[in-house]
């Protein structure tokens, strides 16, 4: 628990954002997720990466590649999703594309903070009002002129975390309950154990049980799998 609250007390100094008095929305998921789909780094990249898919073959994706170029061409976006680790981390443009990746997540307001001395949990600060529709995931959808004029409008903040497990999340969320002032949603993104299923498969809860308190809980989760289906390919929900 001290670990934890010394952690928030560093991300508040971090950022001159007034994390504990704004509109928080607070969000558990990898830290590429939303970077991702705000961001559109790999979408400006994406002839780059694809380059490296086709000349390096890191994990043999390049027949992954031309599969989904030739028969589901929407699935791309997915792929070259993942291959962009390569290609931020292992390419011989890493350096350059690692300034150009810090230049997107700026512009759309996303800071990182990451210290591992006290908590080994990265956390990303998304301003809301900051993010570029035009360099969205088109999946997000399109937005009209008056949501486009509320995005920009906004106070609130995202809380992105790199979702702990177990007692970690435990103190994080409570702490982080706690210390804002107006928490708006909390959305909770990671992997899971099914006693059925396969690799792929989408996992949508509506009940949890808490090993700490021995209580279950019952919610209504505001994700379906009407939400999800459409996206999927290789799983199901």
């Amino acid at each position: 628990r001290r670990s934890v609250q010394i952690w928030w007390q560093r991300l508040e100094a971090s950022h001159s954002l007034n994390l504990g008095e704004r509109p928080l929305y607070f969000v558990s998921s990898n830290t590429h997720s939303l970077a991702n789909l705000f961001s559109g780094f790999v979408r400006q990249e994406s002839g780059a990466i694809i380059d490296l898919l086709l000349r390096d073959r890191p994990e043999g994706l390049d027949e992954e590649y031309r599969r989904l170029r030739d028969d589901e061409p929407g699935q791309v976006g997915n792929l070259l999703y993942y291959a962009s680790r390569f290609y931020l981390q292992h390419s011989q443009y890493a350096r350059e594309a690692q300034s150009r990746f810090a230049e997107h997540e700026a512009a759309v307001g996303l800071r990182r903070m990451r210290d591992p001395d006290c908590l080994d949990v990265e956390a990303q600060v998304i301003e809301i009002a900051k993010l570029r529709t035009a360099g969205l995931d088109p999946r997000l959808g399109n937005f009209s002129a008056e949501e486009i004029a509320l995005l920009q409008a906004s106070d609130a903040l995202i809380l992105n975390i790199d979702y702990p497990l177990g007692m970690a999340a435990y103190h994080v969320f409570s702490q982080v309950s706690t210390a804002v002032s107006d928490l708006l949603g909390v959305y909770i993104i990671g992997k899971a154990a099914t006693l059925n299923g396969r690799v792929g498969d989408v996992m949508i809860p509506n009940v949890v049980y808490d090993e700490h308190s021995k209580n279950t809980f019952l919610f209504r989760n505001c994700f379906t799998a009407l939400d999800v289906a459409p996206y999927l390919r290789y799983g199901t929900v």
